[in-house]
């Protein structure tokens, strides 16, 4: 969980994710990839009409993150959203039926295995003083914590999957 905040994203593969966007975008950049298949887009004009599934939708999934669109779908009365599959097959889940023909769902790639294991295991063994900073025993318990920082190597292999949205950001 911290390292989907750190990165802006979602790791775990899940299928019939919906996400909204602007309806006036032509590129999606979705939270949870890479993107497998997209099942489709919806508009939605008023509460009565709800949901109205758009047929014959031309895009292009770039780089497994983006959603290229050829044209915007909507206009800035109207909101916008895909409905897709997406994610990585996580270590102990059950491996998901390939589509024949398509794209084959991607296990969570080893370094960030590895730093994950490397964090927990840190935290694991400084877990009697993970995060304190200050205790005054004085007329009560008073103990200060600070924000729990990620291991150097974990942080560098973080930055190669955070979200493009957060390329700015710095770890």
């Amino acid at each position: 969980m911290q390292f989907e905040n750190v990165c802006c994203r979602t790791f775990a593969r899940a299928a019939d994710i919906t996400e909204k966007f602007s309806e006036d975008a032509s590129e999606v950049l979705v939270a949870c990839y890479p993107v497998e298949t997209v099942a489709g887009f919806e508009l939605k004009s008023n509460k009565t009409d709800g949901w109205i599934k758009q047929e014959d939708t031309n895009y292009l999934i770039r780089q497994n993150c983006i959603i290229s669109l050829a044209c915007p779908l909507a206009t800035w009365r109207q909101q916008a959203r895909v409905i897709y599959t997406g994610g990585y097959v996580l270590p102990g889940d059950p491996d998901p039926q390939p589509l024949p023909n398509g794209p084959q769902p991607v296990r969570l790639p080893a370094g960030l295995e590895k730093a994950a294991v490397e964090q927990v295991a840190c935290w694991f063994r400084n877990r009697d003083t993970l995060g304190v900073l200050r205790i005054w025993r004085y007329q009560g318990t008073y103990e200060q914590f600070a924000k729990m920082e990620l291991l150097p190597n974990v942080s560098a292999v973080l930055k190669t999957y955070a979200s493009r949205k957060m390329e700015a950001k710095t770890f």
